[in-house]
């Protein structure tokens, strides 16, 4: 491999990956970096999966948008 260098690394973990890196040190740092509010950000991500973790049935918002781009992927063949 490469030469070793002492350049500071954030650790990536394994397991996050996708769209759920978007709340990970990969994607917040970047994001600060731009202005953006991390604080108010991640208070909107707990409340979005408070809301999740409450609600059950066809007013469950991920399940909603879960169906929708299933009936999209699956029966209009638009993924």
């Amino acid at each position: 491999m490469g030469i070793a260098q002492d350049i500071p690394l954030f650790d990536v973990p394994q397991k996050v990956g996708g769209r759920f890196s978007v709340l990970s040190s990969v994607s917040l740092l970047p994001l600060a970096l731009v202005g953006i509010d991390i604080k108010k950000l991640m208070k909107g991500a707990r409340a979005m999966r408070d809301e999740i973790q409450k609600t059950a049935g066809k007013k469950n918002k991920a399940l909603q948008l879960a169906l929708a781009q299933y009936k999209m992927d699956h029966e209009k063949k638009r993924p």
